[in-house]
């Protein structure tokens, strides 16, 4: 009869044992899936900033660690220089 109630002792133990781990591992899941969209919705942003400045023919600066990058998109000097022109022969 003892050993019997050691025994439904020991797997209670482990069953309880078993319950924390798996809860904790689910919540575990959980915090990297809402990671994970944190930071798509980061990189979404981001993105989307810089195409909508640099569309608009202004510079976007860059930043990573020190260093600074201007970005520009590539049809925005054609577009000024063809501008001027016109302006020039008026």
């Amino acid at each position: 009869m003892k050993r019997d109630n050691t025994l439904i002792a020991v797997l209670a133990l482990l069953l309880i044992i078993a319950v924390i781990y798996i809860g904790y591992t689910k919540i575990q899941e959980r915090e990297d899936l809402i990671f994970q969209s944190g930071a798509e919705y980061g990189y979404e942003t981001t993105v989307k900033t810089v195409f909508d400045k640099a569309i608009e023919c202004q510079t976007v600066p860059v930043y990573v660690g020190n260093q600074t990058l201007n970005l520009i998109a590539v049809e925005c000097p054609q577009i000024q220089s063809l501008l001027m022109q016109n302006n020039r022969s008026k």
